[in-house]
């Protein structure tokens, strides 16, 4: 009974840290890359642009989320004469179709924001518990973050603990418009959140998005470091795997 208990108690909280997640869904960020190509040396540090947005939704029909994101870490947020260390995400309202939040005051952005690169924010639990009272309602309230004020729209009790894109209890999150103006930070983007279809699999569409982003930056065709393929769908499964062999062995 104690293993059946311990075993069942592992399985919640390993959901608990996926929580909010599509399943279906992957991310795609830069990293070095690891062979020589086309009088580039290896070891090359790249960067993703807006327009691999664009060429992955002409080139993949089988995509039907993207959702690019921004992230300035290491950022201090301050209310009056409290400060809460954060991370600033600029993110579309669609990233909420990849990790859902659970807004418990407020709003997340929309899409006037983006249109209007308004100053406003969502910020995490975390953020709110250290820079407000518990319990209040912070919506309307200004903060600053690397010397711009922003005012709160939303506040997010989502706890995922799988930290892709970092953690929702520690995020301010702005408009992505707002971002890029703010951090001018032009045509580039940190990464790029995918979810497919109904009734396709992420696994079926890595090799296709990789040649559409290797062939835009001018990458080795089988360089397998350059870039970073997180497959969130691999990730549920195998947890599901993990545990239904926990279940077998503890009724063996």
């Amino acid at each position: 009974v104690a293993l059946i208990g311990g075993g069942q108690g592992l399985q919640d909280m390993m959901k608990a840290n996926f929580e909010g997640f599509a399943t279906n869904s992957c991310f795609i960020w830069p990293q070095q890359t690891g062979e020589a190509y086309k009088g580039f040396q290896k070891g090359r540090w790249w960067s993703l642009e807006h327009n691999d947005v664009e060429r992955l939704r002409q080139g993949v029909p089988e995509i039907d989320i993207l959702s690019p994101t921004v992230n300035h870490w290491g950022a201090a947020a301050v209310y009056d004469d409290k400060s809460s260390s954060c991370i600033v995400k600029g993110l579309y309202p669609n990233y909420n179709e990849i990790e859902v939040q659970q807004m418990i005051y407020g709003r997340f952005i929309n899409n006037v924001d983006i249109l209007e690169a308004r100053k406003v924010c969502s910020i995490g639990k975390r953020v709110s518990e250290e820079l407000f009272h518990k319990n209040e309602n912070p919506c309307g309230k200004y903060i600053r973050v690397n010397g711009v004020y922003y005012r709160i729209i939303g506040v997010s009790g989502s706890e995922g603990n799988i930290n892709i894109n970092g953690n929702a209890t520690e995020s301010v999150v702005i408009p992505f418009t707002t971002m890029q103006q703010t951090y001018n930070l032009g045509k580039y983007i940190d990464m790029i959140c995918i979810t497919a279809k109904q009734g396709v699999k992420i696994t079926e569409l890595q090799s296709k998005v990789e040649h559409i982003i290797k062939e835009a930056h001018l990458i080795h065709p089988d360089d397998k470091q350059a870039v970073m393929f997180l497959n969130a769908e691999a990730m549920f499964s195998m947890v599901d795997n993990l545990f239904a062999g926990i279940r077998i062995l503890v009724w063996m």
